[in-house]
């Protein structure tokens, strides 16, 4: 959510060294095309790419829970 992600990095400054005390959930799986069109796609390398994606703007190592959206 946010303007390309900035809910999670907001997110990831204010856990900062309280990571192990909360669990962390994100979700993969919807995606836009070239002409901002949704698309859903539950492929394991996407949903890699959109989790490698959560891990990097959160600034952690590691997520609890990967929902697949919609």
């Amino acid at each position: 959510y946010g303007a390309d992600g900035e809910s999670e990095r907001m997110i990831g400054r204010v856990l900062g060294k309280h990571r192990e005390d909360v669990v962390i959930a994100t979700k993969g799986g919807i995606a836009w095309d070239e002409n901002r069109k949704q698309v859903k796609d539950a492929r394991p390398a996407t949903l890699r790419r959109h989790c490698e994606a959560s891990l990097e703007r959160l600034g952690m190592d590691h997520v609890d829970l990967l929902y697949l959206h919609a």
